[in-house]
């Protein structure tokens, strides 16, 4: 076992870890990687593991190692050791502090655990780099769920971006009986389809009690076309939820985060003009290439997103029309709680009392001309009726 495995204090328990394997996830940014240790089937009377390797990044360096074990916990690990061994293969990389060593605590858990490894470059872009599994031999300390092959979340918020998925996630989050993903927005089923089911599980609590469900929210799942199949080969079962906007107040909002993130320079009349030209092409090979990324139509499709009947029309090609709820964001905001308990109405859990209603994810901004604001309602007329038919309900837009 060497030095790779140990632990900076015992618990007392009789606590062993095991590590089962080790796996490997591409990233085109990272140059080269590697894990010293911990290795297969090394063993540790210990709570925690000695993560010990190198890395090296492509276009920016590597600062820092995230372990994240099971959503519990986080361990930042300090890129900044020589190793001049590694470096004489990467002349490139001259001046670089490749090595990295740090303790990774995992001994809240109880039987198999995952520890995911990031890596965080200079840019501030987190990038996946793989994950340790391996099994904690103790006693649980309360009654959970039996995951065995874990199926996958009870439950996604599909979208639609800038219509309150952050804050629905949040005040679901603190329902007792709901947890939720790491990340709010985990994006397996559009951005790292290619992962292993592995790396998603990653992203929830290896330690679910009896009566809780899991949901993560991403709401690029709802305008992608290959996301519904995705989910549906996957989880079959899941519930889906649809929080929607005003289409026109949406495609503002979404003007001002892109504009916010630097990513859009036009007026918001100049965006939505050249929008079909920015968009050409993009949704068929979306389509029809499981590998291409279009960053046009993520960051670009403001009157595109509101177009919710033929984006609601693929889900429900695909998954059964009793396991989606769609709820107006005007309602989130009105009603917060009435909304957070008809969600967990249709998730099966107990009603709430009261949560705390603070709107996140706002920033102010200005807004749109009467006419421009004219435009999009004779624009949008159409799609919203589509909308009102498909969903049997008045969606008061107009």
């Amino acid at each position: 076992m060497g030095d790779l495995l140990g632990a900076t204090s015992c618990t007392g328990d009789d606590m062993s870890i095991r590590v089962d394997r080790v796996e490997r996830i591409a990233d085109a940014t990272i140059a080269g990687w590697h894990l010293d240790g911990p290795a297969i089937g090394q063993r540790a009377d210990s709570d925690a593991l000695e993560i010990d390797g190198w890395v090296i990044g492509r276009t920016s360096p590597v600062v820092a190692i995230e372990a994240t074990v099971d959503g519990r916990r986080r361990s930042m690990i300090a890129v900044e050791r020589e190793r001049p061994d590694v470096l004489a293969h990467f002349p490139a990389a001259a001046g670089v502090t490749p090595g990295f060593r740090g303790w990774v605590p995992v001994g809240g858990a109880t039987g198999e655990f995952a520890v995911m490894l990031q890596a965080l470059t200079a840019d501030g872009a987190m990038h996946p780099l793989g994950m340790v599994h391996g099994t904690v031999d103790g006693s649980p300390a309360e009654a959970v769920r039996d995951l065995g092959e874990w199926a996958g979340p009870d439950f996604l918020i599909i979208g639609a971006q800038r219509s309150g998925s952050t804050s629905l996630f949040r005040y679901l989050a603190t329902h007792p009986q709901i947890t939720g993903s790491i990340e709010k927005e985990v994006k397996y089923f559009t951005a790292f389809a290619a992962y292993p089911w592995s790396w998603y599980r990653a992203q929830f609590p290896a330690v679910l009690p009896v009566a809780t469900v899991v949901g993560e929210a991403t709401p690029y799942y709802l305008p992608h076309p290959l996301a519904p199949g995705r989910v549906a080969a996957r989880l079959p079962r899941a519930k889906l939820i649809a929080i929607l906007r005003n289409p026109i107040d949406r495609a503002l909002s979404h003007y001002h985060h892109e504009r916010a993130r630097g990513t859009e320079w036009l007026s918001f009349e100049e965006a939505l003009a050249a929008e079909s030209e920015r968009l050409r092409g993009a949704f068929e090979r979306l389509e029809h290439d499981p590998g291409y990324a279009s960053i046009e139509y993520q960051n670009h499709s403001y009157a595109t997103r509101g177009l919710y009947a033929e984006q609601l029309r693929r889900w429900l090609a695909v998954m059964p029309a009793s396991n989606l709820l769609v709820v107006r964001s005007e309602d989130l905001y009105a009603h917060p709680l009435s909304t957070v308990n008809e969600v967990a109405s249709f998730l099966g859990v107990d009603a709430v009392r009261s949560i705390d209603a603070v709107a996140h994810n706002e920033r102010p901004y200005a807004g749109m001309s009467a006419a421009t604001r004219a435009r999009l309602a004779a624009r949008f007329a159409p799609a919203n009726r589509d909308l009102e038919l498909l969903l049997g309900k008045d969606m008061h837009w107009d």
